[in-house]
């Protein structure tokens, strides 16, 4: 298994969260599980269930999650995780091409901000 977090995403002027999207590849016998955090003290939380449905359980299909539902006010940062599992020790590992995390800010401009490759 393997854990990947972003770094602290925090826009500046943020007006809304958009779409975080993905290309992976995930080979038969494995998982890729996708989270959303945001900073909370010295560490990090997860964002809950009542403000991103699913999110607890995390997201394991689909290339995107609509992060619009987020309220920008009460998160302004967010921390983006994928946990990769080989569900098979002879299978091949599952692997993450790149991630992306758009997003609005205050002059209604749409920004891509791509987190990891």
């Amino acid at each position: 298994p393997g854990d990947l977090r972003s770094q602290t995403i925090t826009p500046v002027a943020l007006s809304r969260w958009g779409t975080f999207s993905w290309n992976d590849t995930r080979p038969s016998d494995t998982t890729i599980t996708y989270h959303v955090y945001y900073p909370s003290g010295s560490g990090s939380a997860l964002v809950p269930d009542s403000v991103l449905p699913g999110n607890s359980t995390g997201f394991t299909t689909g290339t995107s999650i609509d992060l619009s539902v987020i309220p920008a006010d009460a998160y302004p940062s967010l921390i983006l995780e994928a946990y990769l599992v080989p569900l098979n020790p002879s299978a091949p590992s599952p692997s993450i091409q790149d991630w992306s995390l758009a997003y609005e800010s205050g002059q209604g401009i749409v920004i891509h901000s791509r987190c990891a490759e």
